[in-house]
């Protein structure tokens, strides 16, 4: 499938939609964190989701990923 809107992509879009679903099994591989909350963008040109987690000292800290299709490849 042609990819005819990165604005944001329906692929980014959708890759965002599953990390956020898969934030129990993302828990449960973390050693020494716990993740506190989820949030995302998917109406950005990039969408992002943002991670909260908490250490074992009791520490915050924030992940941020930005997801980015890069152009489809079309051969000749």
């Amino acid at each position: 499938m042609i990819t005819k809107n990165y604005n944001p992509s329906p692929l980014e879009v959708k890759f965002v939609e599953v990390l956020h679903e898969l934030r129990e099994e993302i828990n449960a591989k973390l050693d020494g964190f716990s993740i506190t909350g989820v949030e995302s963008n998917k109406n950005l040109d990039n969408p992002i989701i943002e991670f909260y987690l908490q250490d074992n000292d009791g520490d915050a800290h924030d992940l941020i990923l930005k997801i980015i299709q890069k152009p489809d490849k079309t051969e000749f």
